[in-house]
């Protein structure tokens, strides 16, 4: 079962590793825009004020509200 997970998981790195190394500059640059814009989002919504403890402390909250 080790065997399988190990190989299964080399083929995903060497598929990841021919994606990243196939994308140009433009889609590069697009992701890492889109993820900087998706971190700022977040940033806004749950306040720059208090350290992560906070977040924490609201996402326990919001989980708890889902179940």
């Amino acid at each position: 079962m080790w065997d399988s997970a190990s190989d299964q998981g080399q083929r995903y790195y060497r598929q990841g590793s021919q994606a990243l190394g196939n994308m140009d500059g433009a889609t590069l640059g697009g992701l890492f825009a889109a993820g900087a814009l998706g971190f700022a989002i977040a940033w806004l919504i749950f306040g720059q004020s208090h350290a992560s403890r906070d977040v924490a402390r609201r996402m326990s909250r919001s989980s708890e509200s889902h179940r």
